[in-house]
């Protein structure tokens, strides 16, 4: 397995992980008003067989696509980049981000983009 292979399945893992966390540690308070009906629940139902099935698929495959390296690169920007570009919204957000929809008794609509980074 060469460096980008493993750079590449690294920050998948880590990207994993991190929306683990998120989920754990970012969740609304009792008090908070929920606007949510488990969507996250569904979105974990869906998304780990469906990464999971586009592994195996990929693995059991072969595409012509699949054997160029550009493709590596590519899918390595996009997951550093929605990465990086989620941390931005959570630090933007503050206390107001949570992993599910609810309002804050003391919400406020965030109009500045970057304040608090």
């Amino acid at each position: 397995m060469n460096a980008l292979y493993l750079l590449f399945y690294i920050s998948i893992a880590g990207w994993f992980l991190s929306e683990i966390y998120y989920k754990q540690k970012f969740k609304s308070e009792i008090n908070d008003q929920k606007k949510d009906k488990s969507t996250l629940n569904i979105l974990w139902v869906v998304i780990i067989p469906s990464v999971s099935l586009a592994v195996t698929v990929s693995k059991l495959t072969s595409f012509h696509i699949r054997n160029q390296y550009w493709i590596l690169y590519l899918g390595e920007i996009l997951i550093v980049t929605g990465v990086l570009f989620r941390w931005i919204i959570i630090k933007s957000l503050g206390k107001f981000f949570t992993v599910d929809v609810s309002i804050k008794e003391d919400h406020q609509i965030k109009k500045k983009v970057f304040t608090g980074l």
